[in-house]
């Protein structure tokens, strides 16, 4: 009598601490999936821009220096690096990445080693992949994605599309010419139309 009452959720280890905190376990699970999801997503939208890491637009004012130029690797090579760069193609790169408002002289920026060059990609199939070649098959997917993640567990669903775009990245590393890598684009595409419904459904 006269003493205060105690307080029975002041520590994890408390006996009586789910009637203290009915809701910890709940919460905490929420913000793990809530967690894992924004992996997802930033993965999603990483594996979504690679082109755009490895193949940059032609630098101003290195056409002339460029043109007619054996790029190293070799262009529809397979089996790795098929040259050592020459001094016209070491030329080519040092004006790729200097020319330009926000190259850096002493560091080697993105359009050093550009994708362009060992996949023989011009401008037009580069902004295929970035474009078409990506929005189409995530668009005519969703209206696929939408009807299955409420047939199918949705957190599978989810794991295959996960798996199956990041397949399709990695297969993009050994990919030489268009034909191949825009049917990885298609793939990511398609396997990144999950997302959003999949997503969406289990918040």
């Amino acid at each position: 009598q006269g003493q205060a009452p105690i307080w029975r959720g002041r520590c994890p280890h408390t006996p009586g601490v789910a009637h203290a905190w009915p809701w910890a376990p709940e919460m905490a699970y929420r913000h793990y999936v809530l967690l894992l999801l924004l992996l997802v997503y930033i993965h999603c939208l990483l594996s979504r821009m690679l082109p755009a890491f490895l193949a940059s637009v032609p630098t101003p004012g290195c056409s002339n220096v460029c043109a007619s130029t054996a790029t190293a690797p070799l262009c529809h090579r397979r089996g790795g690096w098929a040259q050592e760069a020459d001094e016209r193609f070491l030329r080519c790169q040092q004006c790729r990445a200097r020319v330009g408002a926000y190259a850096q002289e002493t560091l080697a920026d993105g359009n050093w080693f550009n994708m362009r060059d060992g996949a023989c990609l011009a401008t037009w199939q580069y902004g295929l992949l970035m474009g078409y070649g990506f929005a189409l098959p995530f668009v005519l997917g969703s209206f696929v994605t939408a009807r299955l993640v409420d047939t199918v567990d949705r957190r599978c669903v989810l794991a295959v599309a996960v798996a199956m775009w990041s397949g399709a990245s990695a297969i993009m590393a050994g990919m030489d010419s268009f034909g191949p890598l825009l049917l990885s684009r298609f793939l990511i595409g398609a396997a990144e139309s999950f997302v959003v419904p999949a997503s969406f459904s289990l918040v």
